[in-house]
């Protein structure tokens, strides 16, 4: 995107202004290393990542980033605060287009963000969004810019000081939600890191471990992971489908790769838990999810 900006920018000088030829080289001599020993090791520069998410937005109850985004936009447009914001967004937009200003870029960027994603379909994990927030945040202010200046009088100029009203009320509001979610923490955290301190100290090293979240688990372990949603394991992922859930890929992983060890939460994946689970392990240990501000119990099972 910036590159594009800087390309239209320049397009009327010479081929050495328009080209930043010292950063372009810079460039593929960073990436160009990678691409090659990705795909003469791995086979693709792409992701077993991006497969097994696009998987995950087949399964049934699941839905795509772009469906996901909707959601997300519905929800917050329930809340008088973020229509305002979304107001001054399109204003700072309009701006921005207007004035082929330098924030451009900036802007452009969330949008191509949210198009690149929406068309590889894969799930909206709620961190997916994260990176719309500063482009959207940017407008807002431009949005604000332009109400207080006005623009060639296509935007009506106000008083310095209704901007700046709104932008108290509006910073006010913004404190109050940030600090209602700093009291919404995710409470998997520590009971996760429980487990996994817990099997690093309890199993051998070269004892793998299934599970259906296996990244603060697997850290904390450093064991060999055998992870049921098909992030490690492309041949999990191949087994996700529209008429399938968690429940089949977690049996499959788990009969396919016979884990020593499986490190769940209580209903999680319970048709694993009922079946494979009681007939061929032993409960090792239980972390009490009360202890760790958790509303779940975690299960050590011992499959060995």
């Amino acid at each position: 995107i910036w590159g594009i900006d800087h390309l239209l920018r320049n397009r009327g000088g010479p081929l050495s202004a328009r080209v930043p030829w010292r950063a372009a080289i810079t460039f593929g001599l960073v990436l160009t290393p990678w691409v090659i020993f990705s795909w003469g090791y791995f086979g693709s520069p792409l992701p077993v990542t991006l497969a097994a998410k696009q998987g995950q937005a087949l399964l049934a109850g699941s839905q795509q980033f772009g469906a996901g985004l909707l959601a997300l936009g519905r929800a917050y447009a329930a809340i008088p605060q973020y229509l305002l914001e979304a107001g001054l967004a399109v204003l700072g937009g309009w701006v921005v287009i207007k004035l082929a200003d330098r924030w451009a870029p900036v802007i452009i960027w969330p949008l191509a963000y949210a198009a690149a994603y929406t068309l590889l379909q894969v799930t909206p994990y709620f961190w997916y969004f994260a990176p719309l927030a500063p482009g959207f945040v940017a407008a807002v202010g431009l949005g604000l810019q332009g109400l207080a200046e006005g623009h060639e009088s296509k935007v009506r100029r106000y008083p310095f000081w209704v901007a700046a009203a709104a932008l108290g009320v509006l910073a006010l509001l913004q404190g109050s939600d940030l600090a209602q979610v700093r009291q919404r923490s995710d409470t998997r955290a520590l009971v996760y890191q429980a487990a996994g301190e817990w099997l690093a100290e309890n199993t051998p090293q070269e004892a793998s471990v299934g599970s259906l979240e296996i990244g603060i688990i697997g850290f904390y372990a450093k064991r060999p992971m055998v992870d049921f949603a098909g992030l490690l394991q492309p041949e999990t992922a191949g087994k996700f489908g529209e008429v399938t859930s968690y429940h089949e890929s977690a049996v499959w992983a788990v009969e396919r790769f016979q884990p020593g060890f499986l490190a769940l939460r209580e209903n999680d994946v319970p048709r694993l838990q009922r079946g494979y689970a009681a007939e061929n392990c032993q409960i090792s240990k239980i972390f009490s999810g009360s202890a760790y501000g958790h509303e779940q119990d975690l299960y050590i099972y011992d499959c060995r």
